[in-house]
């Protein structure tokens, strides 16, 4: 852009050449921010995969008796079968 007097009237070339840095500037940033959600989102993804392993972790683990609840079967089985 053309260094103009503050003085100097705004002429259509100078205020399209403004308009054009403008655009030029805000398709970068828009570049940028579509680089960060496309990021964003391979996290997202790789963040809900892992949580769907976990859920199926502890979907196994609740499937088993509690330690109180092993004791007294363990208890019960010794009362019938003393080793």
């Amino acid at each position: 852009m053309n260094k103009v007097n503050p003085s100097d009237f705004v002429t259509n070339q100078t205020l399209n050449e403004a308009v054009d840095q403008i655009v030029e500037g805000m398709d970068n940033m828009l570049g940028e921010i579509k680089e960060l959600f496309k990021s964003e989102r391979k996290y997202n993804t790789e963040t809900f995969s892992t949580k769907e392993d976990i859920q199926d972790l502890r979907a196994d683990i609740v499937g088993r008796a509690s330690k109180t609840e092993f004791k007294k079967l363990k208890t019960k089985v010794d009362n019938y079968l003393p080793l």
